[in-house]
């Protein structure tokens, strides 16, 4: 039977194959990092498409001028809820 000198283990493929698997590791959590931060940018954009329709006489009910638009839209698509 012939043997081949490539099926010989080799230590140092595990340590390559162990940074190939921690350089895949943050390229995936980057990537979700951007996913996330696209999915909030376009909720926000939404929410303030959502404030602009309101009327003036809406906008005075709930209190909000209209400059503050961005701003209160960013703090209702990024509040966190903490439970009770």
């Amino acid at each position: 039977m012939k043997q081949y000198d490539n099926i010989l283990p080799r230590p140092h493929l595990a340590e390559n194959f162990a940074a190939a698997g921690a350089t895949l590791s943050a390229g995936k959590r980057r990537f979700a990092t951007g996913f996330r931060t696209v999915v909030n940018r376009m909720q926000i954009a939404r929410m303030e498409t959502a404030l602009r329709a309101l009327s003036d006489q809406e906008l005075n009910n709930i209190e909000l001028k209209r400059a503050d638009i961005p701003q209160r839209a960013r703090e209702l698509v990024t509040y966190r809820y903490d439970g009770l």
